[in-house]
């Protein structure tokens, strides 16, 4: 990293980023990577030498003068300085540069809400790979459509695979129809087919094909010995053709990679149910997304079959909620700290964002005993802290 890279003059980075109080998070970004590079800088030994010899006759607290104040840190050594008052030590070459921009620079109440809202852009993961992603719109919280991508050299193969399972398919829900089966096996058989019909999201596939094998083994003993056997047959069908997708393929393995016992599936099982309650208000969620929870609720039910798969497919379902409802609040808390919302807006998107980030922290909080045993869930406890203090900001 040369010197040069961070003598450069401080009023172009408040010009480009800070002019007339707007796009306040992107300077507390450029001003947070500058930061590193004078970290960088000032844990080099010999750059610092250098700059103790370095000459200079130039006053750097004079407002024309926003080059890099190296008089003082001629007095400084290595590791020895505190970068938020070298920070503030730059800020003061500017003098009466920074009028037009005094809420990032002398409001340290502002300043520290820009830099947890750096942190928590920074520390919540994309949504991963799992039975459901979120989304919202217009303020209501939503099953998104997501859609898993074969490999081009099989898709040929894949696609007659899944066109002779829906033929099966649908021969066994006629048969199931005609039988005295039980009605739950039915509807299972139904949504296996309706997933399979769909053809897009592998894991919502593969995790229905498991509750039908599940409720395949449950009533085997009732169903005739032919039926019970296409049963069987078609769920080893539906399995070998998941098998085939990436999504898939990963998401097994992370599966196989966490341990788990029947505690948690009572844990995850409240953890649901004290989702589905909160997203049961149609104010905040569509009628889909307490259904689809309450699915996954039903396959972790019986303890004797609860597994690593479903286990994952609930933690990674509840955590992508998280992702996108903490992503949903950073976005009114930008707007509220560069004040590009009016008064009236505020308070209104504080109830609607309020209720959603109500949603999301429970739903946090409902995954932290699972931190230890998940890879990837380590974000959690940070980013709700930092909602947490965001929120609380808002009330003062």
């Amino acid at each position: 990293m040369s010197f040069e890279r961070v003598r450069f003059p401080f009023a172009s980075l408040v010009a480009e980023y800070g002019k007339d109080g707007h796009n306040l998070l992107e300077l507390g970004q450029a001003v947070n990577q500058l930061r590193q590079d004078i970290a960088a800088l000032l844990a080099d030994e010999t750059f610092v030498q250098i700059c103790r010899h370095m000459p200079t006759s130039r006053k750097p607290r004079r407002r024309e003068d926003t080059s890099f104040p190296l008089r003082e840190l001629q007095t400084i050594g290595p590791r020895t300085i505190d970068l938020n008052q070298f920070i503030e030590m730059l800020y003061g070459s500017l003098e009466g540069g920074l009028g037009s921009q005094p809420d990032l620079f002398q409001a340290s109440e502002k300043a520290s809400r820009v830099e947890d809202l750096i942190n928590l852009r920074r520390i919540v993961p994309k949504q991963k790979i799992a039975p459901v992603q979120f989304d919202i719109v217009n303020n209501i919280i939503v099953v998104q459509s997501t859609e898993s991508n074969i490999p081009s050299d099989i898709r040929r193969a894949t696609n007659a695979a899944r066109e002779e399972l829906l033929s099966r398919g649908h021969d066994l829900i006629e048969q199931l129809k005609r039988s005295n089966c039980d009605r739950r096996l039915l509807e299972s058989a139904a949504e296996l087919h309706t997933h399979l019909q769909n053809g897009k999201d592998v894991v919502r596939l593969g995790l229905a094909n498991i509750g039908f094998s599940l409720m395949g083994g449950k009533f085997q003993n009732e169903l005739p010995e032919a039926i019970a056997a296409l049963v069987q047959a078609h769920s080893v069908g539906v399995s070998m053709y998941v098998a085939q997708f990436p999504d898939w393929a990963k998401f097994a393995e992370n599966a196989s990679a966490i341990e788990v016992d029947k505690k948690d599936a009572a844990t995850l099982s409240q953890v649901l149910t004290q989702v589905i309650s909160a997203t049961e208000d149609k104010k905040v969620a569509e009628p889909e997304v307490p259904r689809t929870l309450k699915h996954l609720r039903s396959l972790i039910s019986d303890p004797k079959a609860f597994s690593a798969r479903l286990a994952l497919a609930v933690i990674r379902t509840i955590e992508n909620l998280t992702i996108r409802l903490f992503n949903h609040g950073s976005d009114f808390f930008e707007k509220t700290i560069s004040q590009s919302i009016d008064l009236g807006a505020k308070t209104t998107s504080r109830v609607i964002v309020g209720a959603l980030l109500a949603v999301g922290m429970t739903a946090a909080v409902g995954l932290t005993p699972m931190v230890p045993k998940v890879h990837g869930l380590n974000w959690i406890d940070d980013a709700l802290q930092i909602v947490q203090r965001q929120l609380s900001s808002l009330k003062d």
